[in-house]
């Protein structure tokens, strides 16, 4: 532990001389191999004064903005594996050290993008806690860093981003009380949270627009199918009671057929997803899905055949529509497989 103290101990003052980036990959791989063992092992950083460390490491003007980065992603480690009902660290980092979170606010438009992507993984873990989510919402910036998700020059920020919206989702309990989900918990400041970024950013028709407008930039395209890919990634009821209401894969079938092969493989990998563990995947494609679950799995077979399959067969008899034919039907198995092996009865 002396080895990882002295390293720990030693960030601030990092030479910015330091021509190999990766050196900082490895540093921060190094300490979050530790931070990941728990709660007790994040006792012991804040025992080392981890965010007074922290705060030296962005808080000098002429400082790398490497290690401004790594101090913020091993803060983010750091707050992933810490103890969510007493929440030490976050206490103390709400408490005292509120400067950190104003440089993280302020850090999310900086020019470089990994400034930009270690502040929106802090936030992704500062959200969690009803004072974090409250502190977010309360600095009238939750909308402007959340749409990131939709618009970032970097790749790496806008997943990142769209990681930050899903964590919101998943802690808020709208869409729990939508979905009937019983013991959910209720989370009235998260709720505030979700229901502002849904009406100011409009959200749902932001998502459609992006990903089903053929007129819309390919990347832009590619970003807003990103987001629903992380939702039903996630296997939460939330993430797909957010899906439903906002009608978000009622035009999968559209998106396979589209002249774009990147964003037909996209739309295939959420729809391989959605068969896997989608409960009633029907209910994602229809608005109004089957209530009883052998005729959901009819319904929803009979649905890609005929309104997926068919028409990458009419479409146009190219190489192209018949693999994404046979990518699609391959797919459905996800389907069948589940009730072969009795997940859906």
């Amino acid at each position: 532990m002396e080895k990882l103290q002295n390293i720990v101990k030693s960030l601030p003052h990092m030479s910015k001389d330091i021509v190999d980036d990766t050196i900082h990959e490895k540093v921060l791989s190094y300490l979050s191999e530790y931070a990941s063992q728990g709660p007790k092992t994040v006792v012991k950083f804040i025992e080392w004064d981890i965010l007074d460390i922290i705060r030296s490491c962005i808080m000098r003007v002429h400082e790398d903005y490497r290690i401004m980065a790594l101090s913020i992603r091993f803060l983010a480690r750091l707050l992933a594996n810490d103890d969510r009902h007493h929440a030490p660290l976050f206490s103390q980092l709400h408490t005292n050290y509120m400067g950190i979170l104003h440089f993280i606010l302020d850090n999310v438009f900086n020019e470089e993008a990994l400034m930009r992507l270690s502040c929106i993984e802090a936030l992704e873990q500062i959200v969690i806690y009803n004072l974090g989510a409250k502190w977010f919402l309360e600095s009238n910036k939750s909308h402007q860093i959340v749409a990131k998700c939709f618009d970032d020059s970097s790749t790496y920020v806008t997943v990142t981003a769209s990681k930050l919206l899903l964590t919101i989702i998943n802690n808020c309990s709208l869409f729990a009380k939508l979905s009937l989900t019983t013991n959910w918990k209720n989370t009235e400041t998260q709720d505030a949270l979700m229901d502002s970024l849904i009406t100011s950013l409009d959200l749902f028709n932001k998502i459609n627009q992006f990903a089903f407008d053929s007129s819309v930039d390919i990347r832009r395209r590619l970003e807003a199918l990103q987001i629903i890919w992380e939702l039903v990634n996630s296997r939460t009821n939330n993430a797909i009671e957010f899906i439903k209401q906002g009608h978000l894969l009622n035009r999968l079938n559209v998106l396979l057929t589209d002249p774009d092969r990147n964003i037909r493989a996209r739309a295939n990998d959420i729809l391989c997803i959605v068969l896997d563990w989608v409960p009633d995947p029907i209910s994602l494609f229809k608005r109004s899905g089957s209530l009883d679950t052998k005729d959901s799995v009819t319904e929803t077979l009979n649905y890609i055949i005929n309104d997926f399959v068919f028409p990458l067969w009419n479409t146009d008899s190219s190489f192209e529509m018949i693999t994404m034919a046979v990518n699609v039907l391959e797919s459905s198995i996800k389907l069948v497989e589940r009730v072969s092996k009795g997940k859906i009865i």
